[in-house]
């Protein structure tokens, strides 16, 4: 947390999702302790790779340069870590491998925000490597589907990963504004309501709600709904809290 601390001093103004990869990044160097003098060598790359990230704010290239660097580092830590350690992980082994699982996811969110869609499928394979049944991995899956409009196929992934996690508010979000554009509204409105009942204080189950209730024919409802949304999204945070710090279960 120093080390986060002093970064996000240094770099106030690099925007909040840069800020989420460097804490994970940070993380995951204190945590990895190795006498291996290539492994120290890497983590030394990987560290100033992220310098060189968080410095370059002049244009999307060069987060996209940057990012990809990243990930070429992580992607070594991960499979030298897995294949020196073989099957058996302590505990501190498994929580440094969550902390790269949740890198990649990050990557990926950061990839697919940049309209680069393959790079964000790479990152979800580097994640699915890690833990393969994570409801993280059919989560990011669905998100990429539904970026691409195939939304059949995005629903399918969102729903694998409820029935892995039903209390997973984000792929509860997204189903139900698939259902939405697939013309399901009533069930649509069903998983948004159950949203809502998991995490109360989300803006985006409400405002999701609400469009789903105007489809619907019931106005009053979703302007109700609508300005529940903006009371909420006045009083979040940027970035959720739960992020520090954040892990694939």
């Amino acid at each position: 947390m120093t080390l986060w601390k002093q970064l996000h001093e240094t770099h106030c103004d690099i925007e909040d999702s840069l800020s989420n990869v460097k804490l994970k990044v940070g993380a995951l160097m204190v945590t990895e302790k190795s006498t291996d003098r290539s492994a120290f060598d890497r983590k030394s790359q990987a560290f100033l790779q992220l310098n060189e990230f968080v410095d370059r704010e002049g244009s999307m290239r060069a987060e996209s340069l940057a990012v990809s660097r990243i990930e070429q580092t992580l992607s070594d830590l991960a499979t030298s870590s897995i294949e020196e350690r073989g099957a058996g992980h302590s505990n501190q082994e498994t929580h440094s491998l969550k902390l790269q699982a949740q890198i990649w996811m990050n990557l990926s969110e950061l990839y697919l925000s940049l309209d680069k869609v393959e790079e964000a499928e790479s990152c979800i394979r580097e994640t699915a490597a890690l833990f393969p049944l994570s409801h993280q991995v059919a989560y990011m899956r669905g998100r990429i589907l539904e970026h691409k409009s195939r939304f059949k196929e995005a629903k399918e992934k969102y729903e694998s990963a409820i029935s892995l996690n039903p209390f997973h508010t984000k792929s509860l979000q997204h189903l139900g504004m698939v259902l939405h554009y697939l013309d399901n509204n009533k069930m649509a409105e069903k998983v948004l309501r159950d949203a809502v009942n998991i995490d109360p204080t989300s803006n985006k189950s409400w405002y999701s709600l609400g469009v789903v209730l105007e489809a619907l024919g019931q106005p009053e409802a979703a302007v109700t709904c609508q300005m529940t949304a903006l009371d909420l999204e006045s009083s979040s945070p940027v970035q959720p809290f739960t992020v520090i710090p954040r892990f694939l279960h």
